[in-house]
């Protein structure tokens, strides 16, 4: 009996170790080294992305072109092999953050088999229009005719929110949250 008490202490204290040593670790990362963590930890995460707009087509919903291109959604799309598809607001710090990131892979990708575009949601005439402006927006801009069934399709509850699109108009790979280059 007194045997089982002391193993029982001792894989007690055991598992607080390993719990206080988890703790340590998380709170002592930067913030460098837990965004690399993350970009790690995405990459080898591929094929088991959970998102549920994963498997839909975006160019079953009907968008309308804001700036940048006068092309559809569907033509820019079906002329890549991956589309980057980008939703975002003006009033969005995250997006605002993320926004030169996306210009520089704009100029890297211009002329390739990918591309990138954004949807502009939940969002003012002069709100979208300002932001374009004073982050000078290089890619492609659109947005939903009917926003409400176009967030609720895709699932987009959480903005920036960015899509990974196939050339058949397939979300192959979703992203919640900022991203940086070496995630993209």
């Amino acid at each position: 009996m007194k045997i089982k008490r002391v193993l029982l202490l001792v894989g007690i204290f055991a598992l607080l170790m390993v719990v206080a040593f988890s703790i340590y670790t998380v709170l002592s990362m930067s913030e460098d080294q837990l965004r690399d963590q993350m970009v790690q930890s995405i990459g080898s995460s591929e094929g088991r992305d959970t998102h549920m707009a994963v498997g839909n087509n975006i160019l079953n919903d009907d968008f309308e072109y804001v700036i940048n291109n006068d092309a559809s959604l569907q033509e820019v799309v079906s002329s890549h092999d991956v589309t980057v598809v980008n939703f975002f607001a003006s009033w969005c710090v995250p997006c605002q953050r993320e926004v030169p990131e996306l210009n520089e892979l704009h100029e890297e990708i211009n002329g390739t088999d990918a591309a990138i575009i954004a949807i502009n949601v939940d969002d003012t005439v002069d709100g979208r229009d300002n932001f374009i402006m004073e982050h000078d927006v290089q890619f492609p801009v659109y947005e939903f005719h009917d926003e409400d069934a176009g967030l609720d399709e895709f699932k987009v509850s959480v903005i920036p929110t960015t899509f990974f699109v196939d050339n058949d108009g397939e979300i192959v790979r979703a992203f919640i949250g900022e991203v940086h280059l070496d995630l993209l």
